[in-house]
C-alpha cells in the first residue's frame, strides 16, 4: 500500500510529456492553494482560474482542427480535473494532464531552455493543495472507499465518531489528524525514533504526518511572501481527554504550536506502529538532520531563488 510520504513524492516529483515528446521530469507541485484564500494571504487560486480560463479558450480554437485537444497519454483530461487542478484538489495525474494542455495550446510556452523553466514557474504560481487536497487524493490512491466516490472528500466526511481513537496507544500510521474545528486535516506517515525515545511509555509517542498548510512555518518558498505548502511534520501527542488529543507540532528547533485534535482511522492502520529510524549526524539539529525546515532537498527548476475548501 502506497503511503503519504510516497504519495507526497508523486507531487514533489511529476513528471509530464510535451506533444514533442520532451521528457519533463522532477516537477515540483508543492504550494499552498485554498480557494476560501483571501488574495493577501498568497494561497488564493484567483491567478490560476484566470490560466484556466486561456487554457479553454485555447481549447476551443485547436479543437476545430484537433479531436483529441484534451487527451493526455491517451486519456481525456476533463474539465473538472482542471478546475480542480487551479483550486488546490488536483491529483499528480490531473495535474500533469492539465501541464500538457497547458503546453499543447500555449499557455505554458517554451523559454530559451525548453519548457522546463517555465513549466517550473507555472507550477509555482497557479497549482497547488490545500489540507483536504491532499487527504483526499491519498485516501483514493490508498484504495479507501468508505468516504464515497468524490475526490474532494471534505474533512467532516473523514470525521467518523465511531472512528476515532481514544488512546495514545492506539494511534497508528494512516490515521489522520482532525482539528476541533474541522479546520484542518493531516495524515500520519510514521512514528519518529528520533523523537519518541522510549515506545515502551506512550507519553514520548511522536510521529510524522504529511500535511498540506498555510502555515507560516514553511521556509522554503521561493515566492516573495508566500508562506506555507506541501510538506512533512513531525508532531508529539502531549496528552488525550475524552477522544481529544492535544499535539505540538516541530518547528525549526523545538517544539511548539499547540493544537486539539481528533485521531481517527481510515482503516488502514498496520497492527503495530511503523518506526521509523532517524539518525542525527554530529552538530545538527533534527530538523536539519531530517530534511524539517532545512534547506529544500529537491533541486527547483524555473527559477532563480527558491469547490469546498479547508486547511
Amino acid at each position: 500500500m502506497i503511503t503519504p510520504r510516497q504519495f507526497m513524492s508523486q507531487y514533489h516529483q511529476l513528471n509530464v510529456t510535451s506533444d514533442d515528446g520532451s521528457q519533463l521530469t522532477g516537477l515540483i507541485v508543492d504550494h499552498y492553494r485554498n480557494n476560501n484564500s483571501k488574495p493577501e494571504t498568497q494561497h488564493h487560486t484567483g491567478p490560476g482560474k484566470s490560466k484556466l480560463e486561456l487554457i479553454r479558450t485555447g481549447i476551443r480554437k485547436l479543437g476545430k482542427t484537433q479531436t483529441d485537444a484534451t487527451h493526455y497519454q491517451g486519456q481525456p483530461v476533463s474539465d473538472m480535473a482542471m478546475r480542480r487542478t487551479f483550486a488546490g484538489k488536483g491529483a499528480p495525474r490531473e495535474i500533469a494532464g492539465t501541464l500538457a494542455v497547458a503546453m499543447r495550446v500555449g499557455v505554458i510556452k517554451p523559454d530559451g531552455a525548453g519548457l522546463r523553466g517555465p513549466t517550473q514557474l507555472f507550477c509555482d504560481r497557479y497549482i497547488g493543495l490545500d489540507c483536504n487536497g491532499f487527504a483526499s487524493n491519498y485516501a483514493l490512491a490508498a484504495d479507501v472507499t468508505r468516504y464515497g466516490p468524490s475526490e474532494n472528500a471534505g474533512i467532516r466526511l473523514f470525521n467518523i465518531v465511531a472512528n476515532r481513537r481514544q488512546s495514545i496507544a492506539a494511534v497508528r500510521p494512516f490515521d489522520v489528524l482532525i482539528w476541533t474545528d474541522n479546520g484542518h486535516i493531516a495524515v500520519i506517515d510514521s512514528f519518529d525514533s528520533f523523537f519518541t525515545f522510549n515506545l515502551a511509555d506512550p507519553q514520548q509517542r511522536c510521529f510524522k504526518v504529511v500535511e498540506s498548510s498555510g502555515s507560516s512555518y514553511i521556509p522554503n518558498n521561493p515566492l516573495p511572501g508566500e508562506k506555507g505548502g506541501l510538506h512533512e511534520s513531525v508532531y508529539k501527542i502531549a496528552s488525550v481527554s475524552k477522544g481529544i488529543f492535544t499535539v505540538v507540532r516541530h518547528f525549526g528547533t523545538r517544539f511548539q504550536s499547540t493544537s486539539r485534535v481528533y485521531i481517527v482511522s481510515m482503516g488502514l492502520e498496520s497492527p503495530a506502529p511503523v518506526v521509523v529510524a532517524a539518525q542525527k549526524p554530529a552538530g545538527l539539529s533534527h530538523a536539519t538532520a531530517t530534511g524539517l525546515g532545512g534547506a529544500r532537498t529537491t533541486p527547483r527548476f524555473g527559477l532563480a531563488a527558491p469547490i469546498r475548501n479547508f486547511g
